[in-house]
């Protein structure tokens, strides 16, 4: 092969590179403009509002977030309730506000249910309640997660076993810079009072029977917090009919 049948050939085969190359972004281009995965909903469609009590606020973000405030500036919880499985996805997510600004209700459209939860700020507490909308021909099995996160790392005292007779423990962390977590394996989780100025408590009475999973953990590796998950499962709805599941009450 003389030198110029080289050149020529290797002209060539710069082209095909060059070509294939372009053909691939272009591929992956059109695949990231068409790509379905992300759901329709953004946060940057809800309708976000603050209920007030006294000095404290909750701010409602959307998701089921909700953000309870004392003051201008110290935030004291995070809330979240949210289907546990990733099954479901969040299609359109609503909030309407009470005029008295005490009152909210969100209802979060998935694609086979509806998650409704009603907020209530009054005389120093802060109530959610929780209910389900089957949209199906079909019953549903549905398992929930309830998260607290308290910008604070605090000592907790919680009621378990039988909410009409519990069993009171308080828990004190002692990280020394980890994690510690407790699981409290079936036992039921009922009530949880926190303090170190934070001074408040969280209670799920009514939702008795479906508590499957709960957890407390504190943190002060990277940031002082003291988080809360519970998990409720082992109950269906009928096909288009609503199930409440109780609420929580938040006493500050």
């Amino acid at each position: 092969m003389n030198k110029k049948t080289k050149m020529l050939l290797a002209g060539v085969v710069s082209i095909i590179v060059v070509t294939a190359g372009i053909i691939v972004i272009s591929e992956i281009h059109a695949r990231s403009k068409n790509d379905n995965s992300s759901p329709p909903w953004s946060l940057a469609d809800f309708n976000r509002g603050t209920l007030t009590s006294g000095n404290f606020s909750l701010n409602i973000v959307g998701d089921a977030n909700a953000v309870l405030n004392h003051g201008n500036s110290s935030q004291l919880a995070y809330f979240n309730f949210l289907p546990s499985s990733n099954k479901y996805t969040l299609v359109y997510d609503s909030a309407t506000y009470s005029r008295s600004g005490r009152s909210a209700l969100e209802i979060l459209n998935f694609s086979t249910i509806d998650l409704k939860v009603d907020y209530t700020m009054n005389h120093g507490n802060l109530t959610e309640s929780f209910s389900l909308v089957n949209m199906q021909s079909n019953v549903q099995s549905v398992g929930m997660s309830y998260y607290v996160n308290v910008g604070t790392l605090t000592n907790v005292t919680v009621s378990s076993g039988n909410p009409h007779n519990p069993d009171n423990s308080t828990l004190y962390p002692s990280t020394h810079g980890f994690t510690e977590t407790y699981n409290f394996n079936g036992a039921n989780l009922y009530m949880a009072s926190f303090r170190y100025g934070v001074n408040y408590t969280l209670n799920w009475y009514s939702m008795e029977g479906v508590i499957t999973s709960d957890a407390l953990t504190f943190n002060s590796n990277f940031y002082n917090s003291t988080s809360l998950d519970l998990g409720f499962s082992g109950f269906s709805i009928p096909p288009y009919s609503n199930l409440s599941l109780g609420e929580v009450t938040v006493s500050f």
